[in-house]
């Protein structure tokens, strides 16, 4: 089995070969983030569907070892640094991608909508390039997130692998 990668700029000219029978949906991202992890529960809240969860994409490569080579360990912790990550069937979306994949996933009709906006403004860039803006000042724009509150979410939906 061949997973096809989805916009990224790592792994964009080769194919990760699957030796296992199959990935189940999984949304790799950011841990330290608040702003990821916002995003994260607020996915939670509108999604129905059972996806797995890895706030540190280590764990993740660790519970599937057989799955991916060397290199493509190498390449897809690249990855994780700079954005977030879903396996779903045979494909791997990333950056804005992801994000589009994930709002159009949703059980939400705002969150569809948006991410149908989202998806048709990729004709002029604009998602990547407001992504990669985003993603470069994301932990400065954790303070927008900052909650003096020291409360733990409790996943409905989603599954946390960490």
């Amino acid at each position: 089995m061949c997973l096809t990668i989805i916009h990224s700029r790592y792994l964009s000219k080769f194919q990760l070969k699957i030796m296992s029978s199959s990935l189940p949906t999984s949304i790799i991202f950011d841990g330290t983030c608040l702003m990821c992890n916002n995003f994260i529960i607020l996915l939670d809240k509108n999604i129905k569907k059972p996806y797995y969860i890895y706030g540190d994409v280590n764990n993740f490569l660790q519970k599937y070892p057989e799955s991916f080579n060397n290199h493509e360990k190498i390449n897809i912790s690249n990855l994780a640094k700079e954005s977030i990550i879903v396996f779903h069937n045979e494909s791997i979306f990333t950056h804005e991608n992801a994000i589009i994949f994930l709002l159009c996933s949703s059980d939400s009709l705002l969150l569809r909508l948006l991410g149908s906006i989202i998806f048709r403004l990729k004709v002029f860039s604009i998602p990547g390039i407001l992504y990669r803006i985003i993603s470069f000042f994301r932990m400065k724009l954790n303070l927008l997130f900052k909650n003096n509150n020291c409360t733990l979410y409790h996943f409905k939906n989603l599954i946390i692998c960490d």
